[in-house]
């Protein structure tokens, strides 16, 4: 009888340190994930994995499910989707790598229905789906897409739809935005503006990751999608003012982005930041090209 009173002693005694020790790997793998944007594509699988090894261990609540759970999809969607625009050294089949890992790991925390899991999913089957150069490819994970949407879109209407500064009205504005979803009937330029303008206007949240309270106008992946789909508009209407304002939008925010830059002021998303510059600069090139041609749409349409 002692010797089972004195383990239980024992068990009891230690429970409290295991979680302590938990705790202190999760502070180690968000130290490291505020310096993401100085790691390759093998460091920041294996802060992943950090992440990962933690979740394993269990004794969690349900808002560290969520937490660690996130910190992966934002691993997973910056290696996977955003790397490639800042590093040479990312293979296709890297990020097909990063994106199969998010899709699978997010459904981790399927159970709890928040906005987290909404936003990370569709963010890494559109991203996934990106990598993807023939129409089965794309039509499988538009597939996806459609399916998963409509649950998402009902959490980004209630007054969870604050996270990532309107983050799963951004995913859905770029993907109504790109005329490569046109096959998969997921296109629509007046959903994609107006999706891309709901994005913009998400008032402050509070991250469980940020200290800083960010609102959709501090995203500025979200005035590249605004962007995107006035450039979208003016293809379907024929209305080269439209793309104009696209050009417009583009430029006013490469030009932020470059001046918090200099002035060491782009914050704690400065890697996804700074990503997201090279895509606008990508897309403002191709639409300047095309704003001089005689057939600018068809100009558009060939190189979008």
């Amino acid at each position: 009888m002692m010797k089972r009173f004195l383990a239980a002693l024992f068990f009891v005694a230690l429970y409290p340190l295991s979680l302590a020790f938990s705790g202190v790997d999760l502070d180690k793998a968000d130290l490291d994930f505020k310096n993401r944007g100085e790691k390759n594509f093998s460091e920041l699988t294996q802060l992943r994995e950090q992440y990962k090894s933690i979740y394993s261990q269990g004794n969690l609540s349900e808002e560290d499910r969520i937490k660690v759970v996130t910190q992966m999809g934002r691993l997973d969607i910056y290696r996977g989707g955003l790397l490639v625009e800042v590093r040479n050294d990312v293979s296709i089949d890297q990020q097909k790598q990063a994106m199969n890992e998010c899709m699978n790991d997010i459904e981790l925390i399927s159970d709890t229905n928040s906005a987290q899991y909404h936003f990370i999913k569709i963010t890494c089957i559109a991203f996934r789906g990106k990598l993807e150069s023939s129409i089965t490819g794309r039509m499988k994970y538009g597939l996806k897409m459609r399916k998963a949407q409509g649950p998402a879109i009902q959490i980004a209407q209630s007054s969870l739809g604050n996270f990532e500064g309107g983050g799963i009205y951004r995913v859905l504005s770029a993907i109504r935005g790109n005329r490569k979803a046109k096959p998969l009937r997921l296109y629509d330029a007046d959903e994609a503006l107006d999706y891309a303008n709901k994005a913009l206007q998400r008032p402050e949240f509070d991250d469980d990751y940020y200290q800083s309270r960010m609102s959709g106008k501090d995203y500025f992946e979200n005035y590249y999608y605004q962007a995107q789909a006035y450039v979208a508009q003016g293809i379907e209407n024929e209305d080269i003012n439209l793309v104009h304002n696209g050009l417009s939008v583009l430029k006013s925010k490469i030009k932020k982005i470059n001046y918090l830059e200099k002035t060491n002021k782009l914050g704690e998303r400065a890697p996804e930041t700074i990503a997201y510059r090279s895509v606008m600069n990508k897309l403002k090139t191709v639409v300047t090209m095309c704003g001089n041609d005689a057939d600018w749409k068809s100009c558009l349409v060939q190189n979008l």
